[in-house]
């Protein structure tokens, strides 16, 4: 979820075989980064993409365990360390405990999206 204040439905969202991700807490807005795109959905786009959606000659490299593909964690992962705004992102795929704001896998949540992969390249 990319919206002003998204952290907060994630309560309402959270169940077992489900991750929920937001671009910003339960009080926080969510920043712009084109007309087209926030700025966490930017760089998780780029993840999956390999490249920035407003420029397709550049390379984006997600990978982090360079297995030739890109998991959910992966991409998350990939848009909080790219995310320059003052917004904190929150992921959540246990149903079961608060969100993470951090790198996932951590704190029980991650495990299950890490072995979700979007894309095989």
């Amino acid at each position: 979820m990319n919206q002003c204040f998204s952290g907060g439905f994630i309560p309402e969202l959270r169940g077992p075989s489900r991750t929920v991700m937001s671009s910003c807490g339960e009080l926080e807005v969510s920043w712009g980064r084109s007309e087209d795109y926030g700025e966490f959905n930017y760089w998780y786009f780029s993840a999956l993409t390999g490249h920035k959606p407003d420029d397709e000659k550049s390379k984006i490299v997600a990978d982090a365990n360079n297995d030739g593909a890109i998991s959910v964690t992966e991409a998350y992962n990939f848009a909080r360390a790219n995310d320059s705004r003052p917004e904190t992102s929150y992921f959540e795929d246990n149903g079961l405990l608060l969100p993470h704001s951090g790198d996932v896998p951590s704190g029980g949540d991650g495990d299950r999206s890490a072995k979700i992969l979007l894309v095989k390249r």
